[in-house]
């Protein structure tokens, strides 16, 4: 082979190889999301905290069937003895103001992280992403609290999916969750911080995709038990709390009109009622524009969450 022809052939086969390269899939950045996370409160403080209000379910996009369970719900009924301990479903994560410890699962040999492992609280459940590629339950599965979650990366985003949520709350206000709900969620960090996205799906009690988002903080000082929100669900121990859900008595409310609360937003922020019922159309600012005009503030000082 002369040294022209040599030249060429290697120059083709860089251009090849560049090529091949080129043309190859990008892997997924994988960022590390081991440490302990703080809850951050100064968004939607008082449903993190207090609780959302009563008859609240404005930007919440549930049907006339969840309006008529939530409507029916009172605090009381958590008071029953079988119902005390039972953790709410994991997307409470971006509900309430706990922390939690997150670190990685890893195979000894190869080092390539088959789950990432969240601490729960004393409410929720702890979690376990399955980055294996394992295949989900059947649709026959046992549901539970935490569910079936797996992940992948996309860019520097863990998104992750969950199935098999046993049915509950969506929110601490009544407005239910069913067992076909599909939650999604996005872990994003940006240095110290870490963005949780999740996007609920229920087809049983939704009309549409409903969003949340939470903000937690690294801390490397914090104690472990401020991490995983002072204990867990398995440490929970029931007790007669009210005396008289007992003998069978199941605290709610039979007709909407029962409801003592069902006038609260209207009454105590001058929410317009119909607002305050939520549906899909209260969580789009069109919607608040619309009702902007015909909108007074309070009479009186606001003297509650203001």
């Amino acid at each position: 082979m002369t040294m022209l022809r040599a030249g060429r052939f290697l120059t083709g086969s860089f251009t090849l190889a560049i090529l091949l390269l080129l043309r190859a899939p990008v892997a997924s950045a994988q960022v590390d999301l081991t440490g302990n996370w703080s809850g951050s409160i100064d968004q939607e403080r008082q449903a993190m905290v207090e609780g959302p209000n009563y008859v609240d379910y404005m930007g919440i996009p549930l049907n006339a069937q969840a309006r008529a369970a939530a409507l029916s719900h009172t605090p009381e009924n958590i008071s029953l003895i079988q119902r005390q301990c039972q953790p709410y479903s994991l997307h409470y994560l971006v509900q309430a103001g706990f922390g939690f410890r997150m670190w990685a699962t890893v195979d000894p040999q190869t080092g390539a992280v088959i789950a990432w492992n969240m601490t729960g609280s004393i409410d929720r459940e702890p979690t376990t992403i399955w980055m294996d590629g394992r295949e989900r339950p059947s649709t026959e599965a046992l549901a539970t609290p935490a569910g079936f979650t797996t992940g992948s990366w996309q860019g520097d985003t863990l998104v992750t999916t969950t199935t098999h949520l046993q049915d509950g709350y969506l929110t601490r206000n009544g407005v239910p969750a069913s067992e076909q709900e599909v939650l999604t969620m996005f872990f994003t960090r940006q240095g110290s911080m870490l963005l949780i996205t999740a996007v609920i799906r229920d087809p049983v009690n939704l009309t549409a995709p409903y969003v949340l988002t939470s903000v937690y903080r690294t801390n490397v000082t914090q104690g472990l038990e401020t991490a995983v929100g002072l204990t867990n669900p398995n440490a929970c121990a029931p007790s007669e709390e009210l005396p008289h859900v007992l003998n069978g008595n199941v605290p709610t409310y039979l007709a909407p009109a029962d409801n003592p609360n069902l006038m609260e937003m209207t009454n105590v922020y001058n929410i317009p009622h119909e607002a305050a019922l939520g549906g899909e159309r209260t969580m789009y600012p069109e919607y608040a524009r619309q009702i902007a005009p015909s909108y007074q503030p309070p009479k009186n000082s606001c003297t509650r969450n203001c």
